[in-house]
């Protein structure tokens, strides 16, 4: 799309169009069909095709969400958007800065008092990076629960067969850590990965 000729507010592109396919019947952000397509598709360009053939519209998108407060989605919402938005320079470069710095302003909207405050979980709940490929189950394990998530079934399945294969299973664990939704909605791990988004995108100029 060239956003000269589909411009928004300024200066960013009119994204309304995407809420036919990223909420649900009831207007809620829909984490399952459509945007986990495309999460996907940004956590391994490789095996997924996008339904939105633009990331910027997305990021945008998302962006904006997360600053008229959708309230009820913001765990999963900014995971989304973390994970959507391109922090390499060159990849910023391609958003043009006006992306930037609605990214920047919807990741300041997440409450830093957090990072100061002691976890509501122990330790061996907090989260850790995932691999990228997991990000998107993540995400969608956070808006609707760990009980759907076949995720982790999957990633069983395939450490199964690793150890049938008689790969070493301490680097192959390393590698592909298991994945765990618990504490991803923790305040102190959403303000650490906006604050570390802050840190990532540079205010443009």
């Amino acid at each position: 799309m060239n956003f000269a000729e589909d411009p928004g507010q300024g200066g960013l592109p009119d994204v309304g169009r995407l809420d036919g396919l990223y909420l649900d019947e009831d207007g809620g952000i829909d984490f399952s069909g459509a945007l986990k397509r495309d999460l996907r598709a940004r956590a391994d360009e490789f095996s997924h095709q996008p339904v939105v053939d633009d990331n910027r519209l997305t990021v945008v998108w998302l962006a904006q969400r997360l600053l008229a407060g959708a309230a009820d989605d913001d765990p999963a919402l900014l995971l989304a958007l973390y994970v959507m938005t391109p922090f390499g320079a060159g990849e910023q470069g391609w958003m043009g800065p006006e992306i930037v710095t609605l990214c920047r302003e919807a990741f300041a909207t997440i409450d830093d008092a957090a990072l100061n405050a002691p976890c509501p979980h122990d330790d061996s709940g907090h989260p850790g990076e995932p691999a990228f490929e997991h990000w998107p189950s993540v995400i969608e394990a956070v808006a609707y629960g760990e009980d759907g998530w076949s995720e982790l079934e999957d990633w069983l399945e395939e450490r199964a067969y690793a150890e049938e294969d008689g790969e070493d299973m301490e680097e192959y664990d390393e590698d592909n850590p298991r994945p765990t939704v618990a504490g991803w909605d923790c305040p102190k791990h959403l303000a650490e990965l906006a604050a570390n988004a802050l840190r990532r995108l540079a205010p443009p100029g």
